[in-house]
């Protein structure tokens, strides 16, 4: 017998269709309400649900143990609201629940996000003996996964994936989900100030694109030997992708090797791995560090490796990321190696338009018009690089600008992309739009020195010397311990200390 536990509060959007996608699996539907002022308790009782009020205390866990300790069924399945169980895993579910053991199942959570196009799968114990000495732990991000371990439950890997909605949300939705978090976060680290708040603290603060906060959670977190090694792992990833965005790409790459020392089955690491290498041109490295984590990540989502709670990545991700370093190393072997890993890949949607596109983009042949809209719809996160790195070399000034323009809403916090349609704009002889898009990458990311340059000579032009001043003395404090850098900017100044100065 299987119970489907779960608290809710006002998840009349979702909770039908997370009931329905279960609802021929479970015995029992136990839901613990915290508070609901829409129809969800109606929609609860339409699935015959057992239906229990939970005063809300700011705690998760303290819910989540409540409807556990209402459930009778052998078996807990949990899932939120706006979660749903893939059709094809009902089998397994069956199987896998025939008789008692003194195991637990990790699950594929499929972070499904068409809006802000990051993928994201995961894997957590979802399914797990309904037991007492079984509680969740933790106000926020609760977790089954510290009982099970402490009273020697095996977590095996099964083959059941769960659909996530949550993310796929707009922005402003998913920073008040995070800002809610963030309270309930820092009062409990200020209660125990351990090293798992501290870690989740960092999480959130990067949701929120708060670096200096996450970067100095994550430092804390770090203090910790003994956290978990998963956890460890996706700290210094953090920290070393916050080096690399400022240049300090020495530190950079000695933060990644120590992430991938405490889990090189990290494909997010290993991909981050790659792209710091590619930074700094070293496109052998890459290359390989891309190859491996498109090896462990299918291996992790095929179910062939253990996996705790590793964020895994999506495939065409990993290979648009490659095909990305064949373009910039000038590699056609590495190009059509990975151009054949796409060709096959059964996951990537709208191929035969991206494959339309770039064609058009690397013959330098003009884009029609007619088909702009489809090669807006198919560009996203996961090949935005690779578009850029072919739009280097591509002639029709006229056809990149209107493709840039139109992908411009999608791509609008990303200060790569900023770069490069600043520069068309530029070339297009609009100033005033071209220094519009740099200051808005200037602030998404002060520490890109091409950045300083582009805004520098759209000043020049504009004759804004307090500006130039400006962003020249902000430059050369920001860049002070970075030699490199601060010698260009050095040059620079005493190219233009006659102009400055008039």
């Amino acid at each position: 017998m299987i119970t489907l536990s779960m608290i809710v509060k006002n998840e009349e959007k979702y909770l039908a269709d997370c009931l329905a996608s279960v609802k021929d699996v479970v015995n029992e539907i136990v839901i613990v309400d915290t508070g609901s002022t829409d129809r969800t308790i109606e929609i609860a009782k339409e699935y015959d649900a057992k239906i229990f009020n939970f005063n809300w205390v700011n705690d998760f866990s303290a819910a989540r143990n409540y409807a556990l300790d209402n459930s009778t069924g052998d078996w807990i399945l949990y899932l939120d609201a706006d979660e749903r169980l893939s059709p094809d895993s009902k089998a397994e579910m069956s199987r896998l629940t025939k008789e008692i053991k003194k195991e637990a199942y990790f699950c594929i959570v499929d972070n499904i996000d068409e809006i802000g196009h990051r993928a994201a799968l995961m894997a957590y114990p979802r399914l797990f003996p309904n037991k007492k000495e079984l509680r969740f732990e933790g106000a926020i991000h609760e977790q089954i996964e510290p009982a099970l371990l402490r009273n020697h439950y095996q977590i095996k890997n099964a083959k059941i994936k769960i659909i996530h909605l949550g993310y796929n949300v707009e922005k402003n939705e998913m920073d008040l989900k995070a800002k809610r978090n963030l309270e309930i976060l820092q009062k409990e680290y200020n209660r125990t100030k351990s090293s798992y708040n501290a870690y989740q603290l960092g999480q959130t603060y990067g949701l929120l694109n708060k670096t200096e906060e996450a970067v100095s959670y994550f430092e804390e977190c770090l203090k910790d030997t003994n956290l978990n090694k998963d956890f460890i792992s996706t700290a210094y990833r953090y920290i070393a992708v916050d080096s690399a965005k400022k240049k300090e790409y020495k530190k950079a790459i000695e933060l990644i090797n120590k992430s991938l020392v405490a889990d090189r089955e990290q494909p997010l690491a290993l991909l981050a791995a790659s792209s710091i290498h590619a930074l700094i041109n070293d496109f052998g490295k890459a290359d390989l560090y891309c190859r491996e984590a498109y090896l462990v990540n299918n291996k992790l989502i095929s179910r062939k490796k253990y996996s705790s709670q590793i964020p895994l990545a999506d495939d065409k991700s990993i290979l648009f990321h490659g095909l990305s370093i064949a373009i910039q190393a000038r590699d056609k072997n590495l190009y059509n190696y990975y151009s054949g890993l796409i060709n096959n890949s059964k996951t990537i949607k709208g191929l035969n338009d991206l494959q339309s596109l770039f064609s058009d983009l690397l013959n330098n042949k003009k884009i029609i018009v007619a088909n702009l809209e489809k090669y807006v719809r198919v560009i996203d996160d996961s090949n935005i690089n690779v578009l850029l790195s072919v739009l280097k070399d591509y002639q029709g000034i006229e056809s990149k600008l209107n493709l840039l323009k139109n992908i411009y809403p999608k791509f609008s916090e990303n200060f790569t992309f900023l770069n490069s349609y600043g520069l068309v704009l530029s070339e297009s002889k609009l100033q005033e739009e071209s220094e519009i898009i740099f200051e808005k990458s200037y602030k998404l990311n002060p520490y890109e020195p091409s950045t300083i340059f582009y805004l520098i000579s759209s000043y020049i032009q504009k004759n804004q010397r307090g500006k130039i001043i400006d962003i020249i003395k902000e430059a050369e404090e920001r860049f002070k311990e970075h030699s490199e850098i601060s010698n260009q900017i050095k040059l620079l100044k005493a190219k233009l200390v006659n102009y400055i100065s008039n």
